[in-house]
């Protein structure tokens, strides 16, 4: 144990271990040496993270590891700070995994553990949580966490930063996605979610994040920093999004509507957001589904939204609120905004661990 360091107690499938932080930094973890429940890249497989050696047969086999499924102890995969090159996609349950449980991938700290993917190097991703690009078979690929690090694409202009997958549970938290790709994070295929995007930046890409025919996701403190089309763009999927950022990105937000099915249409409720520096004579969000907004500011583009909904469009700089669609009431004395109750951010002890208190809609 070092002196000096806050610990919390972790359990991962009946292994217990302490995940210390430095006081100084908060966001730089530090784990134990603990071959039952930890395994360090470097330490345990050899690689070397100097941005030069090839680590992509390391970084492989520590996510292998990491997975698991009943008698299958899943372990935590421990990235220490350095630039890890890769050639090629790094797949979670590849072939010869069949367990749908974890990964649990943390790096020691975000800027400091680079995954960098070979420029040219014309792969589909850099890591995919999912074995396969089509056919997910049954919703059983769970708790995949990824936590601390960055993915650099490079530059690799189709190359997608995280292919993300999870059902039911699994987290990006504190994640740096850069590089000349296509799609920063592609949440792609049907039977993805819930899951949970919070504390990311992505800079770079065609797109940002793509978020489509899923079965809900969670955006919280996301930042999109110079895309080349669109910020988010959501199809075919019931998206929640807390203080969301787009600058220097043509179109902030595209809700879409796939093939003139209403029904299948990007369903988002936005509460708090920044939008600046877009397309001077587009619209910051536009909207083809169903869309509530909250406490967003824009500018740099003509309008705030458009949208041929009911709500129709809304020049801003500022979105106090906007529903796109008649207000369902169960009482006519109801009233027709919402309650606004604040979704509040609080910092708990020595950790700085940060919770939230969520007002409804």
């Amino acid at each position: 144990m070092r002196m000096g360091l806050w610990f919390q107690v972790v359990v991962l499938t009946g292994v217990v271990f302490a995940l210390a932080f430095s006081p100084a930094s908060p966001r730089s973890i530090i784990f134990p040496n603990d071959p039952e429940g930890v395994i360090d890249l470097k330490r345990d497989l050899g690689a070397k993270g100097d941005g030069i050696h090839d680590d992509t047969e390391a970084l492989q086999r520590g996510i292998h590891m990491s997975c698991g499924r009943g008698t299958n102890r899943t372990k935590v995969l421990y990235i220490p700070n350095g630039i890890y090159r890769v050639t090629k996609t790094l797949i979670v349950n590849s072939p010869e995994d069949r367990s749908g449980i974890g990964p649990w991938i943390y790096g020691q700290s975000r800027d400091g553990v680079i995954i960098k993917l070979d420029d040219g190097a014309n792969v589909g991703a850099v890591l995919q949580t999912h074995p396969r690009d089509e056919n997910p078979g049954s919703a059983d690929w769970f708790m995949r966490t990824i936590y601390n690090l960055t993915i650099d694409v490079g530059d690799n202009p189709n190359t997608d930063g995280i292919r993300f997958f999870s059902n039911n549970t699994g987290i990006l938290k504190n994640v740096r996605v850069r590089g000349r790709g296509r799609i920063g994070i592609n949440s792609f295929m049907g039977l993805n979610g819930p899951n949970l995007i919070q504390d990311v930046i992505v800079e770079g890409f065609e797109v940002g994040i793509r978020s489509e025919w899923m079965w809900g996701q969670t955006l919280s403190r996301v930042t999109i920093r110079n895309c080349r089309r669109v910020g988010l763009e959501v199809e075919g999927n019931t998206v929640a999004v807390e203080n969301l950022v787009v600058e220097n990105t043509p179109l902030a937000v595209h809700i879409k509507l796939p093939h003139d099915w209403f029904w299948w249409a990007g369903v988002v409720a936005i509460v708090g957001g920044r939008f600046v520096n877009g397309d001077p004579n587009g619209p910051a969000i536009l909207n083809e589904g169903v869309l509530y907004a909250r406490d967003v500011t824009v500018s740099g583009f003509k309008v705030a939204i458009r949208s041929k909904t009911p709500g129709g469009d809304v020049v801003g700089p500022k979105i106090s609120e906007y529903v796109s669609h008649e207000v369902k009431r169960l009482f006519d004395k109801a009233p027709l905004t919402a309650i606004k109750l604040p979704i509040k951010t609080r910092t708990d002890g020595a950790l700085g661990k940060r919770t939230h208190k969520i007002g409804l809609c």
